[in-house]
C-alpha cells in the first residue's frame, strides 16, 4: 500500500474564502484530513491475506467481514449517491490538449509530462507547482481588477488541486509519482464535481486492488493506504497501537479521528491476531454515534456491481 500522507500535507491550502467553499462543496474536502503519517504494512498483509473476490469480504474466524459504502462516507465523507464514474483511457494528445486546456500549462510543457511518466499522466510534483503559480496569478489578477483572470486562474488551480488530492489519496497507480490525466473529465465543469459517486468509486478501486492481489497472490498491493487502514482500525481498535487526535472534532471524518503508532511491518504478529478473533474483539457498529454527522443511506445495502470508470468492475455483496 502506498502511503501519500506527506503529498496531501505539504500542498499548500490557501486561507481564502473562495477556495475553501468550493473545497467544501465538491465532496473532497475530507481527503486532505484523513491520510496517516504512520502505517503498519504487517496489518495490512494480515488482512490482503484473507480476502477473496467470489465474495468481495476478508473471511475471518468470525465469519465474513467486508468494507461498505457507508464505511467510506463514514471514514472519508465521500458521497455515495450520484452517477458511477465512466472514464475511460485517453491518449498522449487529448492529455496534452487537456493539461493546456484546463490546467493552464503549456504545450511544451504538457508533452514533456507524457513523455516523461510515458502515457497519458501528470506528476505530483508537476500539479502541486503549477496550483501555487495560478494562486499567484488569481491573487495579481484580482488585485488589478481583471475579473476574468481571476477566476480562469482560480479554476486552473483548483483542477491542479483537485487531481493532486484524487490521484494521492483514492487513485494510486503503480506508479506512485503520477495521476492519471483522464480523472481531469471531472472537474472540467467545476459547478459539478460534487454530483458524481466518488465514494462508490474509490471503494471499487480498492476492491479492484484487493482482488489483483488475491489473483496473483503477490505481496504486493498498489493503491492507497488510506481507506483500507482506516476500516481496520475502526473495527479492529485492539490490533494496532492508536490514540486519539485531539484537534479532533465530530465534525471531521472519522478516519481523522485517529493517529497510528509506529507499527510492525511483518504480517506473522497480526496474522497470528486475526486467527484467534472472537467476537469480543470487534468493534461491529463504530459508527453508531457518527448518524448525526452522517446519517445512515440504505443505498449502502445495494448488492450488485460496482464501477470506476470503464474497466474495473468489482461485486459488491454487503
Amino acid at each position: 500500500m502506498v502511503n501519500h500522507t506527506r503529498k496531501i500535507f505539504s500542498l499548500f491550502k490557501p486561507t481564502a474564502g473562495w477556495f475553501n467553499d468550493a473545497v467544501r462543496g465538491s465532496g473532497l474536502s475530507g481527503l486532505c484530513m484523513t491520510c496517516y503519517t504512520t502505517i503498519s504494512h504487517g496489518m495490512q498483509g494480515a488482512f490482503v491475506e484473507r480476502w477473496h473476490n467470489e465474495t468481495s469480504s476478508f473471511h475471518l474466524p468470525v465469519g465474513e467481514m467486508t468494507i461498505t459504502l457507508d464505511d467510506v462516507q463514514c471514514l472519508l465523507h465521500l458521497p455515495i449517491r450520484g452517477p458511477l464514474l465512466t472514464h475511460s483511457r485517453i491518449q498522449r494528445v487529448e492529455a496534452s490538449q487537456w493539461m493546456a486546456l484546463y490546467l493552464g500549462m503549456e504545450p511544451e510543457v504538457a508533452d514533456f509530462e507524457c513523455a516523461t511518466t510515458s502515457g497519458p499522466h501528470i506528476r505530483f510534483i508537476t500539479l502541486s507547482r503549477y496550483f501555487e503559480q495560478h494562486l499567484v496569478a488569481a491573487a495579481d489578477a484580482e488585485a488589478a481588477g481583471d475579473d476574468l483572470f481571476t477566476q480562469y486562474h482560480r479554476g486552473c488551480a483548483l483542477r491542479c488541486w483537485y487531481m493532486h488530492v484524487v490521484g494521492a489519496a483514492c487513485f494510486v497507480d503503480k506508479s506512485a509519482r503520477y495521476v492519471d490525466v483522464t480523472y481531469l473529465r471531472y472537474f472540467m465543469d467545476l459547478d459539478t464535481v460534487h454530483q458524481w459517486n466518488w465514494g462508490a468509486a474509490t471503494l471499487a478501486y480498492l476492491y479492484q486492488k484487493l482482488n489483483e492481489a488475491f489473483n496473483w497472490r503477490t505481496r504486493q498491493l498498489v493503491g492507497s493506504c488510506t481507506p483500507l487502514t482506516s476500516w481496520i482500525i475502526s473495527y479492529f481498535s485492539r490490533i494496532h497501537g492508536i490514540h486519539i487526535d485531539l484537534a479532533y472534532v465530530d465534525a471531521m471524518p472519522r478516519a481523522a479521528r485517529y493517529v497510528l503508532q509506529r507499527g510492525n511491518n511483518v504480517v506473522g504478529p497480526y496474522r497470528g491476531y486475526l486467527d484467534r478473533t472472537v467476537h469480543d474483539d470487534i468493534t461491529w457498529r463504530p459508527f453508531s454515534d457518527y448518524t448525526q454527522i452522517v446519517p445512515f443511506e440504505g443505498i449502502s445495502l445495494y448488492s450488485g456491481w460496482l464501477a470506476c470508470g470503464t474497466t474495473i468492475m468489482v461485486r459488491y455483496l454487503p
